[in-house]
């Protein structure tokens, strides 16, 4: 219950608004007596919240000095079966979201941060939320790495994701100590 709430929360001050088509109710559940009240967010399926940015609009700001740093969030299982990456961007696994908005505190606060997941939805959505929750200035890449998803995601908008596409490049290979650590 509390979870929910607080998830509610971080993700509405964070920027994210659901769209006018979904609803959140309270709805009580009996528990030992009493009725506890917590929020239910039944239709948030926005998948373009208010702080993403588009490949189009994008592509242009990555050649300057201030380029904003991309940060691919993509489920480690889908990662490691890309054999290619954004270029220019880090590797950040959602688990380790908020360890990165700790040091980024540190290092670089202002410092525009794009994220991206495979379709540009949950992952992203909630990465982008946290980082944002955090205080550091983040938004999320519309459509993901894949250029949107179909059937979630308008033909429309698809086709413009893809079109404009950012450029990857072959994921690097870990160092010849990391490897003789897995060893």
């Amino acid at each position: 219950m509390r979870k929910l709430l607080m998830r509610a929360a971080t993700l509405s001050s964070a920027g994210f608004q659901p769209p006018a088509s979904s609803s959140e109710q309270t709805v009580s559940r009996p528990s030992a007596g009493n009725s506890l009240e917590y929020l239910v967010d039944t239709a948030i399926v926005s998948p373009i919240p208010s702080f993403s940015i588009s490949p189009q609009q994008l592509a242009p700001r990555l050649s300057i000095v201030d380029a904003p740093l991309l940060l691919d969030v993509r489920p480690q299982a889908r990662y490691a079966a890309s054999d290619r990456i954004i270029a220019g961007a880090q590797r950040c696994a959602p688990e380790d979201i908020a360890a990165f908005a700790a040091a980024q505190q540190l290092q670089d606060p202002r410092r525009e941060i794009v994220v991206y997941c495979v379709y540009g939805h949950q992952v992203s959505a909630g990465a982008a939320a946290m980082l944002r929750a955090a205080g550091l200035n983040a938004r999320l890449l519309a459509g993901g790495f894949a250029g949107g998803e179909s059937g979630v995601d308008s033909a429309a908008d698809i086709a413009n994701w893809r079109t404009h596409a950012l450029p990857t490049v072959p994921k690097t290979m870990p160092s010849n100590a990391s490897m003789e650590q897995r060893t």
